[in-house]
């Protein structure tokens, strides 16, 4: 008996670590050029830095001025903590986000493995889990690997009878992005409909109570730091909603596919009450993550329409096991047999599960394409000493120089080099356009072509010959230029760069 029990779970267990290791070896294949450094990084890693160094969001890169108040600082504060623990660079950035996917990864196979079809489960979890944008989900310095971490959680402790515990856990997952609404939202329909009459409720314990005390102080915290920075608040959250509300429009949440969907999930819910298939628990966390992508449409979400594309892929299965209860016992395995062919096929027709004779150089994304084993890196450590030590030297007679990078997020390689008289810059809600400033701009064979023809224009309006500015070659691909802002240059680098850049 516990032999045949140490199989079962041994199986399942194996696989679980088999896709870990894949995905860490993707990600580290990946490295800065899947994705390449991303702006929002910059945008959020700054003030992470600034919280590390000073306990406050008040990051002269972005805003000398004023603390930046577009996003909750849930995760520029945690990302903080861990800076002022493992210090800061630019590659443990992105291994926070890293962890928290491979945690995530673990919580959801705990959520499907509750239901049965432990094999199954894993298999399918493991597939998408490979993914190209889950790669890079955990490949990039954002929310979205901290926030999907918190609410599979929540969703573990929902279903473990932790009641309390994870809806508290759950309230506090916008404070790291707003999209955690959506699932404070599943999980409300959830415990006032059927969940009502599935959990037990337990006795209320001290450790429940603190924790509840402690999310109350957070939310007491924000609101308060909030009401003393109202008019920021205001202006920078009108200028987010109103970017959200320009990129999502009515037409596309109606398409074919979207509607096959809704369809198939009304189904599914309608037939697991029926039924009281408690595998339908699943679809109050995969309905808001499909929910998420549908309405905010940035790329960055794709993540949690493969995490709710997984889920309802799993129901499925429940309910075509249900279907085939009644029938003899080699019909509903030719059935489950035959159901896994369209399944599989389904994924991969909708890229969520990707071809794997090719994998390891075909995934694309947004023009970015995972690198060879023989690609040139993107950004190297002698690399990083030479333009260093090129800024000190070139900078030494400035009184004071900032200095800006492009593309901006390459300034957080450097963030070590700030020293009195130098300030990298990377400028959001506030103009820098009366300040002496100097440019370092990478020229790299992964960049997408739509910037590089910027990079072109730039050069172009600006008058810059580039050759005469160029610091640093490395293998014929990877260049890049000095360039002294002149009177009125940054204007042009602006218009040419980014037309509606934010002031």
């Amino acid at each position: 008996m516990r032999l045949e029990l140490s199989r079962t779970l041994s199986l399942p267990c194996c696989l679980i670590l088999f896709f870990i290791t894949c995905y860490i070896l993707l990600c580290h294949c990946a490295s800065f050029t899947f994705p390449l450094p991303w702006p929002d990084e910059s945008d959020f890693l700054w003030q992470a830095i600034a919280f590390k160094d000073t306990n406050s969001l008040l990051s002269p890169a972005l805003n000398p001025q004023r603390a930046i108040m577009w996003m909750p600082p849930g995760y520029m504060i945690v990302t903080g903590m861990l800076f002022k623990i493992f210090g800061f660079s630019f590659v443990f950035a992105r291994a926070i986000s890293l962890a928290f996917m491979i945690i995530s990864f673990i919580l959801i196979t705990l959520l499907t493995r509750q239901y049965g079809f432990d094999i199954s489960s894993v298999l399918l979890c493991g597939l998408f889990f490979l993914n190209r944008r889950f790669i890079a989900t955990g490949n990039v310095a954002r929310m979205e690997a901290m926030l999907l971490c918190v609410v599979c959680l929540g969703f573990v402790m929902l279903q473990r009878n932790m009641t309390y515990n994870g809806l508290v856990l759950l309230l506090l997952s916008p404070f790291i992005h707003p999209n955690g609404l959506y699932f404070i939202g599943g999980a409300c329909i959830y415990y006032f409909t059927i969940g009502r009459g599935k959990l037990r409720e337990r006795d209320f314990t001290k450790f429940d109570l603190a924790l509840i005390s402690l999310s109350v102080a957070l939310v007491l915290s924000y609101l308060l730091y909030v009401a003393l920075h109202w008019q920021w608040f205001r202006h920078d959250m009108a200028i987010q909603f109103a970017r959200k509300v320009k990129s999502s429009t009515p037409r596309h949440m109606f398409n074919r596919g979207n509607l096959s969907t809704l369809f198939l999930i009304l189904f599914c819910y309608l037939y697991c009450v029926k039924k009281q298939i408690h595998a339908v628990f699943l679809l109050f966390l995969g309905a808001p993550a499909l929910l998420v992508k549908l309405v905010g449409t940035e790329m960055w979400y794709d993540v949690f329409d493969g995490i709710g594309h997984l889920l309802l892929f799993i129901l499925v299965v429940h309910v075509a096991y249900n279907l085939a209860a009644a029938a003899t016992a080699p019909f509903r395995q030719i059935t489950m047999a035959a159901l896994a062919l369209p399944l599989i096929w389904w994924g991969y027709s909708i890229h969520w599960i990707e071809n794997p004779f090719n994998y390891a150089s075909y995934p694309k994304w947004h023009e970015m394409q995972m690198p060879k084993s023989d690609d040139v890196p993107y950004m190297t450590n002698s690399d990083i000493k030479t333009i260093e030590a090129t800024l000190k030297s070139r900078c030494a007679h400035r009184h004071r120089t900032h200095i800006g990078f492009i593309p901006r997020a390459d300034g957080l390689f450097f963030q070590n080099m700030s020293r009195e008289g130098i300030q990298i810059i990377n400028p959001l809600f506030y103009d820098y356009t009366r300040v002496g400033n100097v440019y370092i701009v990478h020229m790299s064979r992964y960049t997408p072509k739509g910037q590089a023809r910027k990079l072109r224009r730039l050069f172009l309006r600006t008058g810059i010959n580039p050759e005469e500015h160029v610091i640093l070659k490395r293998d014929g691909t990877e260049v890049w230029y000095y360039y002294a802002l002149k009177e009125g240059d940054l204007e042009k680098i602006s218009a040419a760069l980014d037309p509606k850049r934010r002031l």
